[in-house]
């Protein structure tokens, strides 16, 4: 059989690029149900991802930076294992080169694929911020979670929303009684600061 014939590295870093792989996959195509939700959608995606791991630490707060580039996110963690696996893995199968130098190939690869991904998102997030966004112009309209959203005003989360034709990521509050998780479809009801938007499950309208 094909697996039979791999190497022990060459099964590693498979098992590890296919995982980062499938999960970049989901990652991308909830970004793109939270753009779709707000434009063509009457309902929202209907996915409960919600667990005791958090996505949070590794976007809101980076574990490594190097002059306000955030270089350890979930995206860019994704990134490194997708792309410096399949690295890895491809040059694992080199028989000339040994296999120590694949996974060093693979791992400066993945690590510069990751730091372009974070500069990417820091050149999105700049022209967002200077692109004269008023959030206030948010409230009423519908986003989609892309970090969970904790309850009860206890922590901040991430949503997926559409303001002045501009599809932005936006920090987000809500003073929900229970968490809002990846996916849900929520309603923006409120600006908590210039930067932060309070969010619900619920319709402003309904909103006690």
């Amino acid at each position: 059989m094909w697996w039979n014939g791999l190497s022990v590295f060459e099964q590693v870093t498979f098992i590890m690029a296919i995982t980062a792989t499938v999960l970049l996959l989901i990652f991308i195509i909830l970004m793109l149900v939270g753009a779709a939700n707000d434009v063509d959608f009457d309902g929202g995606a209907d996915m409960d991802i919600d667990s005791d791991f958090s996505t949070d630490a590794f976007n809101d707060h980076s574990l490594t930076t190097a002059g306000g580039l955030k270089v350890f996110t979930f995206r860019s963690a994704l990134v490194f294992f997708c792309i410096g696996g399949w690295t890895a893995f491809l040059f694992g199968g080199v028989d000339e080169l040994p296999k120590v130098w694949a996974g060093v190939i693979g791992g400066a690869i993945g690590a510069a694929s990751a730091v372009i991904v974070a500069l990417i998102f820091k050149a999105m997030y700049k022209i967002e911020s200077s692109g004269n966004i008023n959030y206030q112009n948010g409230v009423g309209k519908e986003g989609v979670v892309y970090l969970k959203v904790p309850k009860n005003l206890t922590g901040r989360g991430k949503i997926n929303a559409t303001i002045q034709d501009r599809f932005l990521e936006i920090t987000a509050v809500t003073s929900d009684d229970d968490d809002i998780p990846v996916g849900t479809q929520v309603y923006i009801i409120g600006i908590a600061d210039e930067s932060t938007v309070v969010v619900s499950t619920h319709k402003l309208e309904n909103k006690q």
